[in-house]
């Protein structure tokens, strides 16, 4: 994994019922991405769980800027 997750995409979520949730895709060195999964428990990020995944698409970016 890159040391510099200044490059990292976060995706975050609120669902109607339970805490917030966010997947961080970090850049690693070897190519591809690290894709982590974490939970809001009311203080921190908590760690669900990770993988790694080849390549991201953004859809509908305009939209959100």
């Amino acid at each position: 994994m890159s040391s510099d997750q200044a490059d990292a995409v976060v995706v975050r979520r609120q669902p109607l019922r339970g805490p917030a949730q966010r997947d961080r895709y970090e850049p690693r060195d070897e190519g591809g991405w690290r894709r982590v999964e974490e939970r809001w428990n009311g203080c921190q990020w908590v760690y669900v769980g990770s993988e790694i995944v080849d390549s991201i698409d953004i859809e509908g970016a305009e939209v959100l800027a």
